[in-house]
């Protein structure tokens, strides 16, 4: 489903100061997601 894609969209749309290139919450191929802090 795309829940998750939806759920990390908004995410990025509020801890991240451009959500078109994140920094925080990035996107790892074949793995998931990973927050960097």
């Amino acid at each position: 489903t795309q829940y998750l894609r939806v759920v990390v969209g908004q995410l990025r749309q509020k801890l991240e100061t451009d959500p078109a290139t994140p920094t925080l919450l990035l996107t790892e191929p074949g793995v998931g997601y990973r927050l960097d802090v």
